[in-house]
């Protein structure tokens, strides 16, 4: 139907927000982003058969990897606080996470081009991070990878959107 966007071919870009979709952090060096709806069903069999399905969207599950490490971001998934002190060349960015904390609830938006012309984006409401890993190991760079689950922000879990100009997130 669109004729543009129908075939997605590399993701470029991932930004975490906070849920009014304001404060932006993209990641470094963006490879997946993996999306499941999660759907509620049930069927109804009478008299040996099957009479009724019934089955709704009742949230997403997420996953997220990026190569490097980007503190701003693993601070916006798990509400930790990202500081710069110092001046170049003697800057230094600090992690700071409390024992305990509550993991916010966040914006997510991934953006992949097409081979048909535009791009797609994917855009996750209200997510909370359930995992957070990355390795240190010799040899290889870095991967941060998330994974989480999506809810309603009252209107809607998730979106997919086809547009006709490429436009960055």
């Amino acid at each position: 139907m669109a004729g543009y966007g129908d075939f997605p071919f590399g993701l470029r870009q991932i930004a975490l927000y906070d849920t009014a979709g304001a404060n932006k952090v993209l990641l470094p060096a963006t490879l997946m982003l993996h999306v499941t709806p999660l759907l509620e069903t049930a069927r109804f069999e009478a008299d040996g058969h099957l009479v009724g399905a019934a089955g709704f969207v009742a949230g997403a599950e997420w996953e997220m990897e990026a190569g490097g490490i980007s503190l701003e971001a693993i601070a916006k998934l798990t509400g930790g606080t990202a500081s710069q002190v110092g001046s170049t060349p003697n800057r230094t960015l600090t992690l700071s996470q409390d024992a305990g904390a509550q993991m916010p609830y966040l914006r997510i938006a991934g953006r992949a081009v097409s081979a048909s012309g535009g791009d797609v984006l994917c855009r996750l409401y209200r997510c909370k991070v359930e995992a957070l890993e990355g390795t240190f190991r010799d040899g290889e760079f870095w991967v941060t990878y998330a994974k989480g689950v999506a809810v309603s922000n009252g209107t809607v879990v998730y979106e997919f959107v086809q547009q006709e100009s490429v436009a960055a997130l």
